[in-house]
């Protein structure tokens, strides 16, 4: 068998994201996955839930998967795991749930996720906590990447970063990233590809 695994040092490749959720407070909340291996671990359900939201809105109106998407541009299969994890959220957990997208000033991605879900999946998410993260929410600086164009998210991505070196290194890595990178992603092999594929992945142009 061949399997492909995504590998990530943080979170999210967001910066506004990376560092709301650090590698302690992940592995203080994970639990047992003894049906996969016996030293194998996966996050509880409340923070499974919490990674799948910001997993989607981190890529929206990125994908390129060849599916269909939904008119919210999301994929139904990852709603659809939303809306299993949601299934096993005691109401414990779901208070818990919105006491930390609270803390981290994550309110407004996670409902507009769960809003998402329920349009296709029925999510019934309860009353009491969809008005704890609708009151919070529009004040968030996560806020703008649903509300924004691309731009403005990668410019919300750019101010979240602490100095102007490290916010050079996220434009050139946005704008110029590894030839090698470029010719994988869009599966070519010649070197004369480069230039085309540069323009296509600035403007986001197919051809």
């Amino acid at each position: 068998y061949t399997f492909m695994m995504d590998v990530h040092w943080r979170v999210s490749n967001l910066q506004v994201f990376a560092l709301a959720f650090p590698w302690e407070e992940l592995n203080q909340n994970s639990v047992d996955l003894p049906c996969l291996h016996g030293s194998a671990r996966t996050l509880d359900n409340v923070y499974q839930l919490l990674h799948l939201c910001l997993h989607r809105v981190g890529h929206l109106n990125t994908l390129d998967y060849g599916d269909e998407l939904t008119a919210r541009g999301d994929r139904l299969l990852w709603l659809y795991d939303i809306f299993l994890v949601c299934q096993r959220l005691s109401e414990a957990d779901w208070k818990r749930f919105g006491e930390i997208s609270r803390q981290k000033q994550l309110c407004a991605v996670m409902l507009d996720t769960l809003e998402a879900a329920d349009e296709f999946f029925s999510v019934n998410i309860p009353e009491a906590d969809r008005k704890v993260l609708a009151g919070h929410g529009s004040t968030e600086v996560s806020h703008r990447l649903l509300t924004g164009s691309r731009f403005q998210g990668l410019l919300t991505d750019f101010l979240a970063l602490p100095g102007w070196g490290q916010r050079a290194q996220l434009l050139r890595e946005h704008l110029l990233p590894p030839g090698s990178y470029i010719l994988m992603k869009y599966g070519k092999q010649s070197g004369w590809w480069l230039p085309l594929l540069y323009i296509r992945r600035l403007i986001g142009f197919r051809f």
